[in-house]
């Protein structure tokens, strides 16, 4: 097998993080109160197991040491907008991909740049090379 191109290498991540959000239960998720996460759907997979108060599903989450809160953190990332998110960043590596950019040095650049950039997230990945580090 090769070695994927970068382009190649952050399509296969963005629709790896599609098919997970797509499996996820639907929403919307919303975050009501302290330690509580809301989803007005099927129910929860997960650790404590959903109770059910009024006809939503409830999962209890632990509190971050600064103040943050999971809950929040895990409802504001619902798979409608990971889904929305995949479609942006689809487009994105499309356009910066588009064999017009070739003519121009400058923008081929700009263009290899904003990919690399986006393929830092995936760095722990084992298909990641160094070189596409910008």
């Amino acid at each position: 097998m090769t070695a994927p191109t970068l382009s190649e290498f952050l399509l296969a991540r963005i629709a790896e993080d599609e098919v997970v959000a797509r499996a996820a239960t639907g929403g919307p998720w919303t975050f009501h109160a302290a330690s509580q996460l809301h989803f007005k759907s099927a129910g929860w997979v997960g650790s404590p197991g959903p109770t059910t108060q009024g006809g939503v599903f409830v999962a209890e989450v632990s509190n971050c040491a600064d103040g943050l809160d999971d809950g929040g953190h895990i409802a504001r990332h619902d798979p409608a907008r990971v889904l929305a998110e995949c479609k942006a960043k689809r487009r994105i590596v499309e356009v910066l991909r588009h064999p017009y950019l070739h003519g121009e040095p400058q923008v081929r650049e700009y263009a290899a740049m904003t990919l690399e950039i986006m393929a830092r997230v995936w760095v722990d990945h084992p298909y990641y090379r160094e070189s596409w580090r910008a």
